[in-house]
């Protein structure tokens, strides 16, 4: 399946204390105008649930991960997870994804789709982190870069398909129409990517910025980078352009938020018990325990819709599993349920299709397809095609 590679399970938990009260907004997009990366004190108000409702700043949100970012050329991300934090924090796109997966407008505030073509129409009064216009030229000559073999970007096809792309703008109509040359049913959700985050006129001068900063028109910009260590990045005060007019200076967005990479998760773990970071992005086996054990008010997010951990067959000519009796017989080998249990110490889900919830095309009923565990089958079908214990 094409892009599924670079999706994976994640558990996110977020602590919730009257010390730091936190009201996270999903957003889609990117840098900014600098400021300084103070974290502001608001009143709060109780919920009916016992937790807080900030009113105002959301103050400074410290969120670990696991790794660091390579790049912040969206056009040639390699794909770790603090990457993709950072990418969606400094560039817009022309459309993004809800929470169950579902299309919204970004830069595009509506679309029409052929299966060669989308027609985007771009919204006005968004603007690069510089102060230059997002205009429809701007859009295009993103996507063109991205879409340019010279560019050599490793997840091109995850937005043009296997046909080659090509955007053209019309800045009097407030449109711009993207061409593949070959169906690609997923041409609108590939425009929802990371790697089809619009990069702005600077950034396409001069693409050697973008191994140190963002050049996008997304709701924060970075203002501090510490290398392999955390990168802070401020709120635009005037951006109102993300996904449903969300604006950056909504009740409880935070002003500051702080990438920090820890590859140890005892040391994250013990960073989010002490307070050092609020959000720990990914949390797997017995440092979920703890957590839960020290911080009672922790919340934890399962996100299956990011994706799945799986087998992977080599069916190339010679080899075992080019035998398709040979592969299904793998299959009913593996306990799934064990599989998931030991690999994620009981804190795992296990999926029964290819596609999880909040990806597109999902559909549970699929799952009545799937190999039930049955060893002693498996015995047969092997022996069948001359295969001995």
């Amino acid at each position: 399946m094409r892009g599924t590679s670079r999706h994976i399970w994640r558990w996110g938990v977020v602590a919730l204390a009257s010390s730091m009260p936190l009201a996270l907004a999903a957003c889609a997009g990117s840098s900014g105008s600098s400021s300084s990366g103070t974290s502001t004190k608001k009143a709060v108000s109780s919920s009916t649930t016992g937790l807080h409702i900030v009113k105002g700043s959301g103050g400074t949100v410290t969120i670990r991960e696991n790794d660091d970012w390579d790049t912040l050329n969206p056009a040639l991300s390699g794909g770790t997870n603090m990457e993709f934090q950072a990418v969606n924090l400094l560039y817009d796109r022309l459309v993004t994804l809800g929470p169950k997966g579902q299309l919204r407008p970004g830069l595009a505030t509506s679309w029409t789709q052929t299966p060669v073509q989308a027609v985007f129409h771009i919204r006005s009064g968004a603007t690069c982190d510089d102060g230059t216009p997002v205009t429809p030229q701007v859009i295009a000559a993103s996507l063109n870069y991205l879409a340019d073999p010279k560019t050599a970007s490793p997840t091109e096809s995850e937005t043009f398909g296997d046909g080659i792309g090509h955007a053209v703008a019309n800045d009097a109509a407030g449109t711009v129409t993207v061409t593949v040359s070959k169906p690609w049913n997923s041409l609108v959700t590939g425009m929802a990517l990371p790697e089809a985050g619009i990069i702005c006129p600077a950034g396409l001068a001069n693409p050697q910025l973008m191994t140190h900063e963002g050049e996008g028109s997304g709701p924060y910009v970075m203002t501090a980078s510490l290398r392999g260590s955390q990168y802070t990045f401020t709120a635009r005060k005037n951006y109102n352009w993300g996904p449903d007019g969300w604006s950056t200076q909504e009740n409880g967005v935070p002003q500051t938020i702080i990438l920090q990479s820890t590859e140890n998760d005892t040391t994250a773990a013990n960073d989010f018990i002490t307070g050092a970071v609020q959000v720990n992005s990914w949390t797997t086996g017995v440092q979920v325990q703890q957590i839960e054990s020290a911080v009672p008010t922790a919340l934890r997010f399962l996100s299956p819709e990011l994706g799945a951990t799986g087998l992977m067959f080599n069916p190339a000519p010679g080899l075992p599993e080019a035998n398709p009796v040979v592969r299904r017989a793998i299959m009913l080998a593996v306990n799934r349920a064990d599989f998931v249990d030991a690999w994620t110490n009981g804190q795992g889900r296990t999926s029964e299709t290819m596609i999880t919830p909040g990806m597109q095309c999902y559909n549970p009923a699929i799952g009545k397809y799937a190999q039930p565990y049955d060893p002693a089958l498996a015995k047969k079908l092997l022996a069948s095609q001359g295969w001995k214990p």
